[in-house]
C-alpha cells in the first residue's frame, strides 16, 4: 500500500493551530475499498473550548471499588465503530488513562500486565495491552483515591449522544492525578464518531503539579510483534506534536497541553486493483492492451508490491500497467503472451489483487518487445494479470496480448530396461529407457537412490535424459534406484519401477601412519598409510581398527606383505585397539594368512611399525565380513593298542584330530577337550 507522510500548520485568527501527519495504517474494512488499506491522519488542535464530558456512570467494574487500578466491565458504544478490520460494538476503560476494545479480556485492570498500570504493555509483544486508544496511559488514579465506588463515579463516565448514522461516543476522565501523587488535576476525553470512524482526544485542564510521568499516547493493533509495524503501533514520539511512528516510546514526560485537541481520522486507499478488465474466456488472441491513466508508476508498482515474484525484478513494475483478471475453468498450463513496447514484463498472481496478498505465480520480463509466460492454472481460481516496463516506455500501450489455452496431454508409460554400468569405488551410470507411450510436450525423468537395506540416499532429482552418472556412492555398498516419468504438459506421471541391486566396488582403506583411525565394513582392502600406490614412510606406528559391517558378523582379513624383514613388522590383533592377543604378526615378504576376530564386537586391530631406515611396499589385506567360526575337530584315527581293555589298565592311545571348523586354532585360544568312547564312534 501507499503510505503517506506530510505535515501541515496552520493559524486561524483565534490562534488556534494545528498539526497534521498521515501516520499509521490500521485495519479498518470500508465496505467499498481493498479490504485493512486505511491510514489515520493526525491532527493536534491547540486553543480548544473544552466539550461536555460524559454523564453515565459505568454499570459496574472488575476489581471492586478500587480508584487505582482497575478496569470497567463491557460497555455498548451504541453503534458499529470499525476499528482494526473488525466493527466493534463494546469498549472498556481503565482509570490509567486508556479505552480498549477488547472487551473479551479476563485482566480486572490491576497488576502490571495486560491493561494493568504498566503503560509498556501498551507496545510489549505479550501480556500486551492491545485494540487500545491511549490519551494518557501512565499509573493515574481518581481524585484523591478513595477506594470508593463513588470516587470512580465522579471521575469516569460516559455519554452516547446524536442520532443515527451520526451518533458519537464521549468517554471521559476527569480530576486524575498520579499514584502516590494528589497534585496533578487531569482531564481528558476520547470521542469515537460513527460512520466517520473518526477518534478524538480532547484535553481540558492538563495541570502536572511537581509528579513525574512516564506514559504512552496512542493507538495499537490486534496483535504486535517484537519489533512493531505500522499496521500495530502508533505511539507519539515527541509530547503536542503530530510525530507518531511504531517505535515503542512508553516515557513522554510532559503532560498533553491544557485545551487541545488530537484527531485521528481514517483516509481510505484506492483499491489499486479496481479498475482490472475481466477476461471471461480463453483463448484470447492479439486482443488490443488497455493501460491505466493514472500517473507514473501507475497503480500496481514497487512500493505496492514490494516482493520479487518469478523471473522478472520489481524494475518492470515502473509503468502504467495493463491489468485484467481470468478465472480459467480447465486447469491445465497456459501460455500468457505480449507483443508491442521495449522493456516490457507480464506478472501472474492468484487469489487477490497482487498489493492485497495475491500469491505470485510467475512473471517474464526483459529488454525485449515481445514476452511469453507458460503458467500453471487452476480452474475455478481467480488470476491476476498484469502487463508493465521498466519504466520506459511509460506503459505497454499500445501492444497486444494473447492467451493461449492447455492442449491434450498424455501421461507419459513406465520407464523399462532399467541398468547400471560403468560401476566403480564410488561412482556408477545407471539407465533405463522410455516407456510406452512416450507422454506429452517435454518428459522428465525423476530418480532416488538407496542403499540394499532401504535408507533413501537420493530424493527424486528431475533427469533430461534416460541415464545419469552417480557420484559420491560408498565404496562397497549395494544400491538400487528407483525411476518414474513426468510431463510437463499436465505434470501427470507415470507408475514408479525399482531396478535390480548393483554394489560399488570395494574400499580402500589406509592404517595411518601415526595415531589411529577405524572403519566399519565388510569388504574392501586395507594398506598402509601409503596405499597402494606407493612405499610407506619411515617411522611410522599407527593402527586401525575395523568392524563388520553386519552385525553379529566377524571381521576376516588375509593379504601380503614386503617389508624389511626384521624391523618392519605388520601386527594383527583381537578386539578393539593393541591391548588383545596378538592373531598374528609378521615382517618381510610373506603371505598373511586368513585371520577372523573372536572377539565379540567382531573386530580386529591392525598396526603397522616401520624404523627409520630401508621401506617397501608394505601390505595389502583383503578385508571381508563371516559368521561367527565354529570351533569343530574331527577324529580321523585312533589306536588303543589292543581290542581288550582290563579294569585298572593304563595304555598310551593315539588319536588324530582334524581341526574341520572355520577357525584357526592358537595357543590362547580354542580350549579343545579330547576324549574317547570304547567300541563307539570317536568322532
Amino acid at each position: 500500500m501507499k503510505n503517506f507522510y506530510t505535515t501541515n500548520t496552520q493559524t486561524s485568527l483565534k490562534n488556534v493551530v494545528t498539526i497534521i501527519a498521515i501516520f499509521f495504517v490500521i485495519l479498518l474494512n470500508t465496505g467499498t475499498e481493498v479490504k485493512g488499506q486505511v491510514n489515520y491522519t493526525a491532527v493536534i488542535t491547540t486553543g480548544i473550548t473544552y466539550p461536555a464530558v460524559g454523564t453515565t456512570n459505568y454499570a459496574s467494574w472488575r476489581n471492586a471499588t478500587s480508584t487505582d487500578d482497575n478496569l470497567s466491565a463491557s460497555t455498548p458504544i451504541g453503534f458499529s465503530f470499525m476499528y482494526d478490520g473488525v466493527a466493534r460494538t463494546t469498549f472498556s476503560v481503565s482509570t490509567n488513562g486508556f479505552l480498549t476494545f477488547n472487551t473479551g479480556t479476563t485482566a480486572i485492570g490491576s497488576l502490571s500486565g495486560a491493561y494493568g498500570y504498566q503503560n509498556t504493555a501498551f507496545s510489549a509483544s505479550s501480556s500486551n495491552s492491545t485494540l487500545t486508544l491511549a490519551p494518557m496511559y501512565d499509573d493515574l488514579v481518581c481524585v484523591g483515591n478513595p477506594g470508593t465506588l463513588a470516587g470512580l463515579q465522579g471521575a469516569m463516565k460516559y455519554s452516547l449522544t446524536g442520532t443515527a448514522p451520526n451518533r458519537v461516543l464521549t468517554a471521559s476522565w476527569a480530576g486524575q492525578e498520579v499514584y502516590g501523587n494528589a497534585g496533578p488535576n487531569l482531564n481528558y476525553i476520547i470521542k469515537l464518531y460513527e460512520t466517520t470512524n473518526v477518534i478524538e482526544f480532547w484535553y481540558g485542564t492538563m495541570t502536572a503539579s511537581t509528579a513525574a510521568y512516564s506514559y504512552s499516547l496512542g493507538l495499537n493493533g490486534t496483535t504486535i510483534s517484537a519489533t512493531p509495524t505500522a499496521t500495530q503501533l502508533c505511539t507519539q514520539q515527541t509530547v503536542n506534536t503530530a510525530t507518531f511512528s511504531s517505535t515503542p516510546k512508553n516515557a513522554l514526560a510532559t503532560v498533553p497541553a491544557t485545551n487541545t485537541k488530537i484527531t485521528f481520522t481514517p483516509v481510505v486507499v484506492v483499491n489499486p486493483c479496481s479498475a482490472a478488465i475481466n477476461i471471461p474466456s480463453a483463448p484470447v488472441t492479439n486482443q488490443a492492451m488497455v493501460c491505466t491513466g493514472a500517473a507514473l508508476p501507475g497503480n500496481l508498482n514497487a512500493t505496492n508490491v514490494p516482493t520479487t515474484c518469478g523471473g522478472s525484478s520489481t524494475s518492470y513494475m515502473g509503468g502504467q500497467e495493463g491489468l485484467y483478471t481470468f478465472t480459467p475453468t480447465v486447469t491445465g498450463s497456459y501460455t500468457i503472451s505480449y507483443s508491442g513496447q521495449t522493456w516490457s514484463s507480464i506478472f501472474v498472481y492468484s487469489g487477490a489483487c497482487p498489493a492485497s496478498g495475491g500469491t505470485c505465480i510467475g512473471s517474464i520480463g526483459s529488454s525485449g518487445s515481445t514476452q511469453s509466460l507458460a503458467v500453471n492454472l487452476t480452474s475455478g481460481t481467480l488470476y491476476y494479470i498484469w502487463f508493465d516496463t521498466y519504466p520506459t516506455p511509460n506503459s505497454p500501450c499500445p501492444g497486444t496480448f494473447s492467451i493461449a489455452v492447455p492442449v491434450s496431454c498424455t501421461t507419459p508409460g513406465t520407464p523399462i530396461s532399467l541398468s547400471t554400468s560403468a560401476i566403480a569405488t564410488t561412482t556408477a551410470t545407471i539407465s533405463w529407457a522410455s516407456g510406452s507411450p512416450a507422454g506429452s510436450a517435454t518428459v522428465n525423468y525423476y530418480v532416488s537412490l538407496f542403499t540394499s537395506a532401504g535408507t533413501q540416499v537420493i530424493a527424486p532429482t528431475s533427469i533430461a535424459g534416460t541415464s545419469t552418472n552417480l557420484t559420491g556412492l560408498a565404496c562397497g555398498t549395494s544400491y538400487y534406484f528407483k525411476v518414474y516419468a513426468n510431463t510437463t504438459c499436465n505434470n501427470t506421471s507415470s507408475a514408479t519401477v525399482q531396478s535390480a541391486n548393483f554394489t560399488t566396488s570395494a574400499c580402500e582403506m589406509a592404517v595411518p601412519s601415526t595415531a589411529s583411525n577405524s572403519y566399519t565394513v565388510c569388504t574392501g582392502h586395507i594398506y598402509d598409510h601409503a596405499g597402494s600406490a606407493t612405499v610407506y614412510n619411515a617411522s611410522v606406528d599407527g593402527y586401525s581398527v575395523i568392524y563388520p559391517g553386519t552385525a553379529g558378523n566377524k571381521i576376516q582379513v588375509a593379504g601380503s606383505l614386503v617389508s624389511e624383514s626384521g624391523w618392519d613388522y605388520l601386527y594383527i590383533y583381537n578386539g578393539v585397539g593393541t591391548g588383545g592377543s596378538v592373531l598374528w604378526s609378521g615382517s618381510g615378504t610373506t603371505a598373511v594368512p586368513s585371520v577372523v576376530s573372536t572377539d565379540p564386537t567382531g573386530a580386529v586391530t591392525i598396526r603397522f611399525y616401520s624404523d627409520g631406515s630401508v621401506q617397501y611396499d608394505g601390505f595389502d589385506l583383503t578385508i571381508s565380513c563371516v559368521s561367527a567360526p565354529a570351533y569343530k575337530a574331527t577324529f580321523t584315527a585312533s589306536n588303543t593298542n589292543g581290542t581288550t581293555w582290563c579294569a585298572g589298565e593304563t595304555r598310551n592311545v593315539t588319536v588324530t584330530v582334524t581341526n574341520s571348523g572355520t577357525a584357526t586354532w592358537t595357543d590362547a585360544s580354542p580350549d579343545v577337550n579330547i576324549g574317547c568312547k570304547w567300541n563307539a564312534d570317536l568322532d
